[in-house]
């Protein structure tokens, strides 16, 4: 069975490292698709409405790679706004995806500036996507 890996962040997977590009290419072939901005003021609907929206376009990418693809096993990679996270991740789980996130290790870097001030960057390293389970 053939895969395809679905990234849906604020993330192009063209901007990732090597580490993680290799990860998601050994699940399947790469395809973008941008997570949207979500307002603070979203209601419950709004976001169920941008789920069921997302989950359209999601089919839609499916079935335009079923030429390429026959039959696909696809992974969604889901970072983003976490309660539209929630809801699509609890949607596309339910409906035999496999949905995933990235885990990343994380470094304090320090420098010391020439005004004397230190600036401190944050680090991300990739380490592994890591699949959505539900309890049970």
């Amino acid at each position: 069975m053939s895969k395809l890996f679905i990234n849906l962040s604020y993330h192009r997977s063209s901007k990732w490292g090597a580490d993680q590009l290799s990860a998601a290419q050994q699940l399947g072939i790469v395809i973008d698709l941008p997570f949207p901005s979500v307002e603070p003021s979203s209601s419950k609907r709004d976001i169920t409405d941008l789920a069921n929206k997302l989950y359209s376009q999601i089919m839609d990418i499916r079935l335009s790679q079923e030429g390429i693809v026959r039959n696909p096993e696809v992974y969604v990679y889901l970072m983003g706004e976490i309660s539209l996270v929630f809801c699509l991740g609890s949607y596309l789980l339910d409906r035999g995806y496999k949905v995933v996130c990235s885990t990343t290790e994380r470094f304090s870097v320090e420098t010391q500036l020439p005004d004397g001030t230190t600036k401190k960057e944050n680090v991300f390293r990739f380490v592994q996507f890591r699949e959505f389970v539900k309890p049970g």
